[in-house]
């Protein structure tokens, strides 16, 4: 693990017996998850049209907006991130402006099965890689981002059993302003966010700007993206 070692920590978590049995009881069970919609893409596309100001009419993201882009996204990420969202693990930090406004537009989504249709949807769209708008070294890059593979990949992809998303493909401009705030505790730091929380750690290893931007520059090269029909 090289310098990530030191974020391969673990939580205890030590509750009376009542708060234990009520956190229990608000497990989703087998038949709960069996129960579950996968996701209706007509209905999804319109309980998206409140996204599209922002995130374009076909999820392609809007920089001038600071809407990433939403194609190509694993569907897993997807509803993880509107998860944090409504219950404050992303959001609620006083300096991320855009995570607030983003926050309330994601409880406009009251529940899973929505969330599904809308993800549904977007994965009926075409997906193009992003443009990309940061320079560095992309050799530097690669040697930074030897750390970063253990989870996302060396393609890039992704890995759902690391809880690491895709990044190749994705903004490059997003990239870097998530990760400069996972460094400043913008993201990250709510107690409950267990895997925010080990990225911030893995954002520090990255000393400056230039080391962000030579990570990101790397991530760039990378083919991780799958145009509609091959994934």
């Amino acid at each position: 693990c090289g310098v990530a070692h030191y974020t391969m920590r673990g939580r205890v978590v030590v509750d009376t017996q009542e708060d234990y049995d009520a956190w229990l009881a608000s497990q989703q069970t087998f038949a709960d998850r069996l129960a579950v919609s996968p996701g209706d893409a007509a209905m999804g596309e319109a309980q998206f049209a409140a996204c599209t100001a922002c995130h374009g009419a076909q999820g392609e993201g809007n920089a001038a907006m600071h809407a990433p882009k939403l194609t190509g996204l694993d569907g897993w990420y997807l509803k993880k991130q509107l998860q944090n969202f409504q219950r404050g693990l992303r959001g609620s930090h006083e300096n991320d402006v855009f995570g607030q406004q983003m926050a309330p537009m994601a409880a406009i989504l009251p529940d899973e099965t929505s969330m599904n249709n809308v993800i549904a949807y977007l994965q009926t769209l075409d997906d193009q890689p992003a443009a990309h708008t940061v320079n560095g070294n992309t050799e530097r890059g690669e040697r930074l981002y030897s750390v970063c593979a253990s989870c996302h990949n060396d393609d890039g992809k992704g890995i759902w059993a690391m809880n690491a998303p895709r990044l190749a493909g994705t903004d490059d401009w997003y990239l870097v302003q998530q990760l400069n705030n996972f460094k400043q505790d913008i993201r990250g730091a709510h107690r409950a966010d267990h895997y925010g929380k080990q990225m911030a750690f893995m954002a520090r290893t990255l000393a400056d700007d230039e080391a962000i931007s030579d990570l990101v520059a790397y991530i760039n090269t990378l083919e991780g993206y799958a145009p509609r029909g091959s994934r």
